[in-house]
């Protein structure tokens, strides 16, 4: 009755993933590489932003822009660089982001009121998503009509939220495994077991996770993600089949199968929730 109950109970654990997961992947798939730019120094102005390309890209590569608003940005070159397809209108601090085949290599573009316009210097995506940091404080202004080259751009990339974010998944991950393990009737020896076990597997998943989804995207870190799910979920298999046998091998496996499909889903919807 107690290996039929426990077989229910991972029958509807699994079921439950399944539908969770492709609900999310039919969600949001697919590449989004962008650039996000932070603008400072602004506050109380108005002004335009484009990134300058050397070719227009994905559905910009007709150069058809017939649809947009005629803006004096559209007609800037500087170079071998052009207008490529987007302009953002801003007033005051904004953050801008192109977030469906944007220019690389690209320079940001920014016209002010007055007619003077600000060049960054050649710039490339350094991740999937790459942060830059424009600040017009302590830029000194050009005179109107002129163009000014700017060398002052800087990357930002918050580094610090994908930490508070391990450290979240981690603590949630031992706090869930921890109370599966006392509904299976394990008790102290579990417990540091399933600390250590999971504190090793997490932070070798995490790392795996962050550099392919900086480097390479959503898409790849995805695919990435649940093979490595599937192999901490053989390592850790392995690991409490040969320690917990106190409780029946058929335990062990079952508690570690449903411990680690409960993680994967709370792990899938926090890494759902780092691609929006």
């Amino acid at each position: 009755m107690k290996k039929l109950k426990m077989m229910v109970l991972f029958l509807l654990t699994l079921g439950f993933a399944i539908f969770t997961t492709s609900q999310m992947v039919k969600a949001d798939m697919g590449p989004k590489p962008a650039i996000i730019v932070e603008f400072t120094g602004l506050e109380g102005e108005d002004y335009t932003v484009t990134f300058l390309g050397k070719s227009a890209r994905g559905p910009y590569q007709n150069e058809d822009y017939h649809d947009l608003d005629p803006n004096p940005v559209m007609d800037f070159t500087y170079e071998d660089y052009k207008f490529v397809g987007l302009y953002w209108t801003e007033s005051g601090n904004s953050t801008v982001s192109w977030t469906y085949y944007p220019p690389n290599p690209f320079r940001i573009l920014v016209r002010l009121e007055d007619d003077s316009y600000y060049i960054s210097e050649e710039l490339e995506r350094y991740a999937f998503r790459s942060y830059f940091y424009f600040d017009f404080n302590n830029l000194e202004r050009g005179a109107k009509g002129s163009v000014t080259l700017v060398d002052s751009v800087q990357k930002d990339y918050d580094y610090s939220q994908e930490i508070w974010n391990f450290i979240l998944r981690l603590i949630i991950t031992i706090i869930v495994e921890l109370v599966i393990a006392i509904l299976f009737l394990y008790r102290k020896k579990l417990l540091l077991i399933t600390i250590v076990v999971n504190t090793i597997s997490q932070i070798i998943l995490n790392l795996i996770l962050s550099l392919n989804f900086h480097y390479y995207g959503e898409l790849n870190a995805l695919i990435i993600f649940i093979l490595a799910e599937i192999g901490v979920l053989l390592i850790e298999g392995i690991i409490y089949a040969l320690t917990l046998k106190d409780k029946g091998l058929f335990r062990a496996i079952i508690y570690t199968v449903v411990a680690n499909i409960i993680t994967f889903m709370l792990s899938f919807i926090s890494f759902n929730h780092m691609l929006r």
